[in-house]
């Protein structure tokens, strides 16, 4: 199995759009009836090889302010995965400014 490299070009317009939906990794694959289940309220569910992915939209971040700016930005108190979103082509948003370029090593 090949390992993927991903970089991203581009720059933050300060959308808000990489939080005003909520995507969550999970570091395995959920059974099938958990995705029904789970689809039935509304989630869209991506699978990876040993992952899935749940989408869930219109669940905004709770520090994503009127003005898309976030109140955490530049704190101790903004998590770590805030800094590097996005970062996969999962969790990038259709009208984000990022691009994200996959690569083989």
């Amino acid at each position: 199995m090949s390992d993927l490299r991903y970089t991203r070009t581009g720059f933050c317009t300060k959308c808000g759009a990489c939080c005003k939906d909520l995507t969550i990794k999970i570091a395995y694959r959920i059974p099938g009836d958990v995705a029904q289940y789970l689809k039935a309220r509304g989630l869209e569910i991506e699978w990876g090889a040993k992952f899935t992915v749940l989408h869930i939209k219109d669940y905004p971040c709770p520090h994503l302010n009127n003005d898309n700016s976030c109140s955490l930005y530049n704190t101790e108190s903004m998590p770590r995965v805030c800094f590097a979103s996005p970062c996969k082509k999962w969790n990038l948003h259709k009208d984000c400014n990022y691009k994200i370029e996959v690569e083989k090593r």
